[in-house]
């Protein structure tokens, strides 16, 4: 049985409709736009709200695009000169952006009362914990540990400073949620392991893939020409990603390959990292490409290789997600591969090096049968289980069993 609550002055969930949950999702970033935390928040909700539920979601007043009618969308105001595209925290995120969110959050709340409160990633906590009343369960939504991704944001405070701030925030705020969903069993096992949620009150819920991706049918990976090979990359450049492995792995495949192509396909600018690929030797051959998200997975089935440069990852990056769907062989760093698993659904390179990252490139360049087992299994395995309708049907299942018995 669904929890309903009655609140003075607003109107409770829907207690006629039978099985039908009002849940608030809370994103601190632009929705829709075509990077990890966005495409997961929007999707969710999208196909919550097509299992028949009443899906709010609370954002920043900007976006690349339109959100599914199906989701009742509250937008806070746009504001002049804020780009809120840019992965990562900013000043003026948190000292604008988000203040404005929770005060719009606030405003929605006032109004309904929700079965439960979906806040994704920290600022999206924030939020929801200044906003929502103890009687309406906050669910947090982990998709990455701070401890290790802040420390490539505003190095020039120090990167121990920044490592031990993400450390604090990694102990302090999940634990403050009623129940903590985790974007991968990585994320779930570190946070059950440093003791910051007990493990009864987290579960793990990944990422899916656009249906239209897994509608198209794709060749298998073709030997590369003599001297050729095109590598592909999608994805935002901040400095977390590991774009100067990417650039120094690319370096290692041209000692082999001096006619292969690196196309780079992202709307970010590649300014700062104009420098590293001349000093590099490798500027004639990227190719940078600003691809629709509707035409990415075409466009990464042109790709031999599909790669992902970043050292480490405890979420799910949905750069593996795609590349997995369009029938790429993955290579990537081992602490970032995931869900593809090494030797099975993709490489993993486990010396966190630009070298070491261009020699497993090499290496399965030189074994295009390789190439297409891979991507072969990496797109069955993402048919069978990451799709946004099964992930959100295990979200229902925690949502209801939460309302239930106060813990799923």
């Amino acid at each position: 049985m669904v929890i309903h609550r009655e609140l003075a002055g607003r109107p409770g969930p829907h207690a006629t409709d039978e099985g039908r949950l009002r849940i608030c999702v809370v994103g601190a970033c632009p929705v829709p736009y075509p990077r990890g935390t966005p495409v997961r928040v929007t999707r969710f909700a999208e196909a919550l709200a097509a299992l028949g539920h009443e899906v709010h979601l609370v954002t920043y007043g900007f976006g690349a695009g339109e959100v599914d009618p199906a989701v009742q969308v509250h937008r806070g105001p746009r504001v002049p000169g804020m780009d809120p595209g840019p992965a990562g925290p900013s000043l003026g995120k948190l000292a604008v952006l988000d203040p404005i969110l929770t005060v719009q959050l606030r405003k929605v709340l006032r109004v309904r009362a929700f079965d439960v409160v979906h806040a994704h990633h920290y600022e999206g906590l924030l939020a929801a914990l200044a906003a929502a009343g103890p009687a309406t369960p906050v669910v947090y939504d982990a998709h990455t540990v701070l401890e290790s991704e802040l420390p490539s944001y505003a190095r020039w405070i120090g990167v121990s400073l920044m490592r031990r701030l993400g450390r604090w925030i990694d102990h302090t705020l999940p634990s403050r949620a009623r129940f903590v969903v985790a974007a991968s069993e990585r994320l779930r096992s570190h946070l059950v392991c440093e003791g910051v949620v007990p493990s009864e009150r987290i579960a793990v819920v990944g990422n899916g893939v656009e249906a239209e991706a897994l509608a198209m049918t794709f060749s298998g990976p073709r030997a590369a020409p003599s001297g050729e090979g095109v590598l592909a990359y999608a994805g935002n450049l901040a400095p977390y990603q590991g774009i100067d492995k990417l650039l120094e792995a690319f370096r290692r495949v041209l000692r082999d390959r001096p006619r292969a192509r690196l196309r780079i396909l992202t709307d970010n600018s590649f300014r700062p990292y104009e420098r590293l690929a001349a000093d590099l030797g490798v500027s004639d051959g990227i190719e940078l490409r600003d691809v629709p998200f509707e035409s990415l997975h075409r466009e990464l089935s042109e790709a031999h290789i599909a790669v992902n440069p970043r050292p480490r990852c405890d979420g799910v990056p949905m750069k593996n997600l795609n590349y997995m769907a369009a029938s790429r062989p993955l290579v990537g760093f081992a602490e970032s591969l995931h869900p593809a698993v090494h030797e099975r659904t993709g490489i993993g390179v486990r010396t966190v090096t630009g070298e070491a990252l261009g020699e497993g490139i090499s290496w399965l360049l030189d074994r295009p049968e390789e190439g297409v087992r891979l991507g072969r299994a990496a797109r069955l395995a993402i048919e069978k289980e990451y799709t946004w309708p099964r992930q959100a049907a295990r979200m229902e299942a925690i949502y209801r069993s939460l309302l239930d018995t106060g813990t799923p």
